[in-house]
């Protein structure tokens, strides 16, 4: 598997990884980064600034809706893989996931250099294939894909790639970790407050 520069999420990735987290970090986050997919305009902006291929096509408000969908179940997965108890959520993703690779289909490009998924279609549908295939590209290496994470931060939740040596890593960074800390510490100070009265 190939590597790519993917400064945003903390330097090299393997194939298909920045695509992915660029896609699912595209929603609002609490105090760090506003929604890039809030209707037809602003869609196809971000599509046409993004990496994923796309022919600057006409976005419609059912695009934008499908858009979210995809990025609602892959962040259900993410969500999954820092331990977040959301069994009935990653399940309903998964089936969402696999109804709509039959809905934007790719195409395995096979080369001296190695294979690569293409979206049959352009416009919308194509830059979607794109994201779901940067998800089969990631997801293909388990060593891989269980490094592709949602922080466990509830206001945060932004899509990572875990560095850690044991794959242990739960935040997007120190300061979602210190912020559980403290609410954390909180808590607990709270109980043993509510304890001994």
């Amino acid at each position: 598997m190939t590597e790519s520069r993917d400064v945003e999420n903390g330097g090299d990735t393997p194939a298909g990884v920045g695509v992915l987290l660029d896609f699912v970090n595209t929603r609002a986050i609490e105090g760090n980064c506003e929604e890039q997919l809030v209707d037809a305009s602003s869609t196809r902006q971000w599509l046409s600034d993004s990496v994923i291929p796309f022919d600057g096509s006409l976005v419609t408000e059912a695009d934008v809706l499908v858009a979210r969908e995809l990025r609602s179940a892959l962040l259900a997965i993410l969500k999954e893989h820092v331990g977040l108890d959301e069994r009935d959520e990653a399940e309903a993703a998964t089936a969402y996931l696999s109804r709509a690779a039959r809905l934007y289909p790719l195409a395995a490009v096979i080369s001296r250099a190695g294979t690569v998924l293409e979206p049959i279609q352009d416009g919308v549908a194509g830059a979607l294939a794109s994201v779901i295939g940067a998800g089969v590209q990631a997801s293909a290496d388990p060593r891989v894909w269980q490094r592709v994470k949602a922080c466990k931060n509830p206001k945060c939740y932004k899509g990572f790639y875990d560095r850690t040596k044991n794959t242990g890593g739960a935040y997007c960074s120190a300061s979602c970790a210190s912020q559980m800390s403290m609410r954390a510490y909180r808590s607990r100070k709270a109980e043993q407050a509510a304890h001994s009265a």
